[in-house]
């Protein structure tokens, strides 16, 4: 069961999602089941603060631009090299 939050336990519990969710390795529905809240929340949460779309492709596209080589890139993520590829070209052709 779900737990219902106070407005100060809310609060907290959006610093924290942000603080967690803001290097783009763990994804909402992790974090959901982490802080034993609704995933539906969270996503709402993650819409309104980083925008619709990948977080975890343009973090990859940010470090490709800062000269990180994709296989550094793909260790970092737990993901194949392939990934990183696909990620950098789909963010670029959204600039």
């Amino acid at each position: 069961m779900r737990r219902k939050l106070t407005k100060h336990q809310n609060h907290n519990l959006k610093q924290r999602f942000i603080a967690d969710f803001q290097s783009g390795k763990v994804s909402v529905t992790l974090l959901a089941k982490q802080y034993n809240v609704d995933r539906r929340k969270l996503l709402k949460w993650k819409h309104e603060i980083f925008g619709k779309g990948s977080l975890k492709q343009k973090r990859m596209f940010q470090m490709s631009v800062s000269g990180i080589p994709a296989k550094v890139i793909a260790d970092f993520f737990n993901t194949h090299v392939f990934q990183v590829h696909r990620a950098i070209r789909n963010e670029k052709k959204n600039l």
